[in-house]
């Protein structure tokens, strides 16, 4: 999804679903690399120690890391049956990227 308003923001957001469908809660195999530090990401410690990733990939920009997490998390938890819903875990996978050069990131 993009935003653009015209002015100064120019943003978006990109979320890869490895299992799309029925299959979308069931982990599937996983790895981390980091090929530098120079950036910042969520959940890549839990894929890192279990080898498993139980949600969506998303990349957005460096100020909305919280808020993409926070929207993943909520969506997941509505796509489940109510009887699952009340132990649902996720640890998803929020990376950023700076794109101040390109777009008001407090906008």
């Amino acid at each position: 999804a993009d935003l653009a308003d015209g002015r100064s923001v120019r943003t978006g957001v990109t979320v890869i679903e490895p299992r799309p469908g029925s299959a979308r809660h069931a982990p599937c195999f996983a790895g981390v690399h980091v090929l530098n530090g120079n950036g910042d990401a969520t959940g890549l410690e839990w894929v890192r120690e279990a080898g498993l990733l139980t949600s969506p990939i998303a990349f957005t920009n460096t100020h909305s890391v919280g808020v993409v997490r926070d929207a993943l998390i909520a969506l997941e938890r509505e796509a489940l049956p109510a009887s699952d819903n009340a132990v649902y875990w996720n640890m998803p996978v929020v990376m950023e990227t700076f794109d101040g050069l390109l777009n008001d990131i407090n906008g």
